[in-house]
């Protein structure tokens, strides 16, 4: 990955780097303030100096003798005796132990300078403990210079600078909060690049949807929870109303060329690449939108394993989808009507849902309603993306029964929740059996569209003149054609020339199917 992508994602995530800077700055500001303390440190310096020498040559023999001296006096300054002697001196202010582990000792290179410096919790400690320990050293020495014989001694340690009071010392914690400021940092770009790294991986805008599966994204929306008491009533309006509108105009231009009657789907699964996507809101949107038009609509819950749409609601409990097909409905209605909507729910969890699912009946049933609605919308079971170590394929079997069953199929993925490649499986996955007609991202950004066909440009949009028979019809009135938002059509200029994965070849241009009935 080149340096600026490295820079550009650093920046993306800018909100972990500033996260991380205040996380560090704070801990590195609570331990210098709390957990480190401020030492003081008085500083002392001896002279030694050897006894006699008249002449040059003695005096320069003395000399000699005084350098080696210090080194030994530097011992006996740090030497647990003159701690003992200085810590009786400041009447027991502070123990021998503490006192020589504060107590460091240096002669000056080519001198006969002895510096002892010693530390203290507080200036006036640190002068005074600085002061008994010089005086002690000095009087150990001239002991221990001194013949037991008496007379003078060969060599002596001379105070001749007083420790002075230390100037106050700088706050920790401004160093701590410095380092702790500078780890957060380090901390927060590794922490963002490894975000970068996950988000190249995952779906996170039409741009990464598209590349994924090679068809287009037919709408963007936002994750709007949906009730199924609400569904239908007309009583809320839904945020993304002029999408949604958008993606009923899109779903028959497109679905219509691959229908091998050139008529637009009537019945479109929706599922989603995983149960984070909740594709069976969207389709409860949808066909609720598609009602207002004035269409005949069903929405069918077709989760049969009791975590569709209308699991846990009333109007599930007794009657739905499972006895329909089980014949075991009698003479109950099963549909439920809500406001312009029709409603199959799920019904009663049966003990094997997939085998439900798969039978002939399932097929008989579809055919028959085709001739009472306009839409059928069957809110399909989430895909499941293969596991590693897993023998069993990552997709949910009722799913692909459904894809065999509709006319077409959308896909629904949450952008930052489904991998690229967990989307091109499940849309393989359907194509086997079925086709996808495109993808719809929940949560994502609009964006460029990139295409692998190199005619395609930056905007999304191809060189290429497109026909405008392309979005109009004479067979379909206008009154029944809705307008389309400009970033989805611009998505499918851009993804028209593609050859699907399952090897239908490039899509021709679309013009808007009809069925004879206005679809």
């Amino acid at each position: 990955m080149p340096f600026n992508e490295y820079v550009r994602t650093a920046v993306h995530y800018w909100w972990a780097v500033v996260a991380s800077v205040l996380v560090g700055g704070l801990v590195g500001f609570g331990y210098g303030m709390y957990f480190t303390s401020v030492d003081y440190v008085s500083t002392a310096r001896l002279f030694v100096t050897a006894e006699g020498g008249t002449s040059v040559g003695e005096s320069y023999q003395n000399n000699l003798f005084a350098e080696g001296r210090v080194n030994s006096y530097a011992q006996i300054a740090t030497s647990e005796q003159v701690a003992t002697r200085a810590s009786q001196a400041l009447e027991g202010a502070i123990g021998p132990a503490d006192l020589q582990s504060q107590t460091t000792a240096l002669p000056v290179e080519d001198t006969v300078i002895l510096t002892i410096s010693v530390s203290g919790p507080s200036p006036q400690r640190a002068q005074s403990y600085a002061s008994a320990v010089a005086q002690q050293t000095v009087e150990v020495v001239q002991e221990l210079e001194t013949s037991r014989r008496g007379g003078t001694s060969a060599a002596s340690a001379v105070l001749y600078d007083e420790p002075g009071l230390p100037a106050p010392a700088g706050a920790p914690w401004m160093l701590w909060t410095g380092i702790g400021v500078g780890a957060g940092l380090v901390v927060g770009v590794v922490v963002a690049l490894l975000l970068g790294w996950r988000r190249r991986g995952t779906v996170v805008d039409e741009a990464t949807a598209v590349d994924s599966t090679h068809h287009p994204v037919l709408a963007v929306l936002s994750p709007h929870p949906v009730s199924v008491e609400a569904i239908g009533g007309g009583e809320s309006v839904d945020p993304d109303a002029d999408a949604l509108r958008g993606l009923h105009n899109l779903i028959r231009f497109l679905g219509g060329r691959r229908n091998e009657q050139d008529r637009a789907p009537r019945v479109i699964g929706f599922t989603g690449v995983g149960p984070e996507a909740r594709a069976a809101d969207i389709a409860a949107r949808f066909a609720s939108t598609v009602a207002a038009t004035g269409n005949t609509v069903l929405l069918v819950d077709g989760d049969l394993s009791g975590g569709g749409l209308t699991a846990g609601a009333e109007i599930s409990a007794d009657h739905g989808l499972s006895t329909v097909l089980t014949g075991s409905a009698g003479s109950v209605d099963p549909y439920v009507r809500h406001g312009a909507l029709t409603i199959l729910p799920a019904g009663p969890v049966p003990p094997e849902s997939g085998a439900l699912v798969s039978s002939p009946v399932m097929g008989s049933v579809l055919d028959e309603l085709r001739e009472r609605f306009d839409y059928i919308v069957i809110a399909c079971p989430p895909m499941r993306p293969e596991k590693p170590g897993s023998t069993q394929r990552g997709t949910s079997s009722d799913s692909i029964v459904y894809s065999a069953l509709a006319d077409a199929m959308v896909v629904v993925v949450r952008s930052g929740t489904a991998t690229r490649k967990a989307l091109s499986d499940s849309v393989a996955a359907i194509e086997l059996v079925g086709s996808v007609i495109g993808t719809v991202l929940v949560g994502g950004k609009r964006g460029p569209v990139s295409s692998p066909d190199s005619s395609v440009t930056e905007s999304g949009a191809d060189e290429q003149p497109v026909d405008d028979a392309v979005y109009a019809d004479d067979t379909v009135p206008d009154e029944n054609i809705e307008s389309a938002p400009d970033s989805a059509t611009g998505t499918i200029r851009a993804t028209i020339g593609h050859s699907s994965p399952n090897g239908s070849g490039p899509a021709a241009a679309a013009g808007v199917p009809s069925d004879g009935r206005g679809r």
